[in-house]
């Protein structure tokens, strides 16, 4: 019998300086991000990292520009094994809303 999968969101963050946000997979889980929304306000530049562990790969990176409104999005298939830390992070004093979601899977 299929079991089902639901979405979860692993990091929601709205934040006006320069910050970082985690999500550690907890153990006997497999994390899958699929979908990465962000949303730069008018007026700030900023850049925004999806990494996984510090000194892991970038799974995605938005920048803003000067006095614009963007909203950068990422879709894929991101693998973070039990342990693995999903760190977001904001470098500069932006304005920044971000979402970051997928599956969390048993991995019995």
């Amino acid at each position: 019998m299929a079991r089902a999968v639901y979405s979860t969101r692993f990091i929601s963050q709205s934040v006006g300086t320069s910050t970082i946000t985690s999500y550690v997979v907890p153990a006997g889980f497999v994390a899958v991000i699929v979908d990465v929304t962000c949303l730069f306000l008018a007026g700030n530049d900023g850049n925004l990292g999806l990494q996984i562990n510090e000194s892991g790969p970038y799974i995605a990176n938005f920048s803003s520009e000067e006095g614009q409104l963007t909203t950068p999005h990422w879709q894929g298939r991101a693998v973070l094994n039990a342990g693995d830390e999903l760190l977001s992070t904001l470098d500069t004093a932006s304005y920044a809303s971000t979402i970051v979601s997928g599956y969390l899977l048993s991995a019995a």
